[in-house]
């Protein structure tokens, strides 16, 4: 008999991992199910596992972006099409145009592999390479012996999420533009301009204009004290950084980024839709939906969305509906729960699920166009008047010095 370890969650989504002894592959996985699990992941247990010269190091490591799990997946998608074998697989994509830490761990799965670890367990050790949503859609294509498929829903995914945000970035392109010549234009009238006009002032005894004296004044501390207001700055950027490191002020943030004028709304759409898509794929693997529900809420970052899945895990597991949990949720856009509630009615939850995604992802594009259309006059009036301040105390100022040589 041989000992094998397993991933499986039970009927009302919880996780359980344990080892059962089994003949066979095949025998553990019908002895899982006997105790009315859905293995998710099951390996044979080998002498190396658990030896703390096999496991994987590493530091500072990064996951990938979106845009490169999307040419992975799809990557991968296009090779178990081809009906290669795991090893071939790997083989290739490691050989394509994929980032260094990616070959590497590909090499890494590889040598799993060898050992006897399943390719879902294998993904699941990726130390932050690749996202846990990436290990779980392997372990999804893997249980369900459909790899390109599952692999090609996810390249989708990951490509749906990193167009929203180059959509987004892309938005905010002009502004910053705008904001930085603001800012050396600026910069320039404070420190280049008015030095040469206040000696004007002091040499003929005469107080300047107060708009004028006020910008003076403001060259003249931000001049003799600029080095403490780079110390102050650094100082407040380092401790403001190590206070969001923590786990409370991060909550605190992310819950923060929901209640951000227009920003907040794109923010939690994408979320949503991202999300909806995830369930989608997860339901349309297999799982049942606390399971998928468990696996989104696990992959989430704590926040109010992730503790308001958590919250319908609950409910669920007490017989409660989905519905329930939501329908009195402000945060949520009416065709959210408008499109649960189709669900739930329908119980043809993979389908709706992907279509409230798709209009999720329309109504981003709609708050995205808003937003240009709110934010870039904006900027414009705030620094029209910022300089326009600064145009006309010098003006101010050179009018008097005008005066003062016409008295002389």
């Amino acid at each position: 008999m041989t000992e094998f370890h397993y991933l499986a969650f039970d009927g009302a989504g919880k996780e359980r991992k344990a080892t059962v002894e089994a003949s066979s592959k095949a025998e553990a996985i019908l002895l899982i199910e006997a105790e009315g699990l859905t293995p998710i992941d099951v390996s044979e247990m080998t002498s190396h596992q658990g030896s703390i010269w096999t496991r994987d190091i590493a530091f500072f490591s990064k996951t990938i972006s979106d845009k490169d799990q999307a040419n992975l997946a799809e990557l991968l998608a296009n090779l178990f099409s081809a009906q290669l074998s795991i090893q071939d697989v790997l083989t290739i994509a490691q050989d394509s145009n994929v980032p260094k830490n990616v070959r590497v761990f590909l090499k890494q799965v590889q040598e799993k592999l060898i050992r006897g670890v399943s390719i879902g367990e294998a993904f699941n050790a990726s130390n932050g390479v690749i996202s846990k949503e990436f290990a779980t859609f392997v372990s999804i294509g893997d249980a369900s012996n459909n790899m390109s498929s599952v692999m090609m829903d996810a390249a989708h995914l990951y490509k749906k999420r990193y167009e929203t945000s180059a959509k987004i970035k892309s938005a905010l392109v002009y502004p910053a533009i705008l904001l930085l010549a603001s800012m050396a234009l600026i910069l320039m009238l404070i420190f280049f301009l008015v030095p040469t006009l206040s000696p004007i002032f002091v040499a003929a005894n005469i107080p300047p204009p107060f708009l004028f004296a006020f910008v003076n004044n403001l060259q003249t501390s931000l001049s003799a004290w600029w080095h403490m207001f780079v110390v102050v700055s650094v100082s407040i950027g380092i401790l403001l950084y190590l206070i969001s490191q923590l786990d409370g002020p991060q909550r605190i943030l992310r819950d923060m980024k929901y209640k951000i004028p227009i920003f907040g709304e794109i923010y939690l759409l994408s979320q949503l839709s991202s999300d909806c898509r995830f369930l989608s794929l997860l339901l349309g693997g297999g799982a049942n939906l606390p399971l998928a529900l468990n696996q989104v809420s696990t992959d989430r970052k704590p926040d109010v969305i992730q503790n308001m899945y958590q919250n319908v895990l609950e409910s669920l597991r007490e017989g409660s509906t989905f519905l329930v949990n939501i329908q009195d949720k402000e945060i949520l856009p009416k065709e959210y729960i408008t499109f649960i509630g189709l669900a739930e009615r329908t119980n043809n939850w993979g389908i709706i699920l992907k279509n409230l995604a798709t209009v999720l992802e329309v109504k981003v594009e709609q708050k995205r166009g808003k937003l240009l259309q709110v934010m870039t006059p904006a900027i414009t009036l705030i620094v029209g008047v910022s300089i326009g301040f600064l145009v006309y105390s010098v003006i101010d100022a050179i009018l008097q010095i005008n005066d003062l040589a016409f008295q002389s």
